[in-house]
């Protein structure tokens, strides 16, 4: 099946094409900046975890030498 290229449908979709273009570019972008976030947010939480590993280490370092000072003196 062909579209004539008369039909008036088919000339008011040239017409809009550069908005459907511009619409399409848009929603692309968007899309990219919540792909980017999720990228900032995974990033930072697994930042934020390894943070509070190393805190723990320094915590459990912290009481084995309070203990070792107290069990000497």
């Amino acid at each position: 099946m062909t579209i004539p290229i008369e039909n008036p449908t088919v000339i008011e979709l040239f017409k809009f094409a550069p908005a459907v273009i511009a619409l399409m570019g848009v929603v692309y972008l968007l899309y990219r900046l919540l792909v980017k976030k999720e990228e900032t947010l995974k990033s930072l939480i697994k930042g934020t975890q390894s943070d509070i590993e190393r805190q723990a280490k320094m915590i459990t370092l912290l009481e084995i030498l309070v203990n070792r000072s107290r069990s000497r003196g």
